[in-house]
């Protein structure tokens, strides 16, 4: 870490949490993702429900809309991790894939 963010953690203007996720990306060269994508499929949904769902999600959403989400989701179903923490490490995310595939549902989100 750089002299000018030890001394911001000194006067407690930056949390030690950030400082070391901001560290850690400029050290990577990690870069800021701006839109998240979601693609949703459901084989029991009625075939036009997933079309619809696909022409919604084909739209990129700027990240802004999940972090606006995540403030409704609640603390225990975080499973011990902090909102900001969240919010902090989604916009070091550009680039980063998810797939969830189960029975019911399959779920895919990019961060663009």
């Amino acid at each position: 870490m750089d002299l000018a963010l030890l001394e911001k953690i000194a006067k407690n203007e930056v949390q030690p949490f950030e400082a070391y996720v901001r560290d850690e990306a400029r050290q990577l060269n990690l870069k800021k993702g701006r839109f998240v994508r979601f693609r949703l499929q459901s084989p029991e949904m009625p075939r036009m429900l997933n079309g619809i769902f696909r022409m919604i999600s084909g739209i990129p959403l700027p990240l802004a809309f999940a972090q606006v989400a995540l403030r409704r989701v609640k603390t225990h179903q975080m499973h011990g991790w902090d909102v900001q923490d969240i919010k902090l490490l989604l916009q070091y995310a550009k680039g980063i894939k998810i797939k969830i595939e189960t029975d019911d549902v399959n779920l895919a989100i990019t961060v663009h």
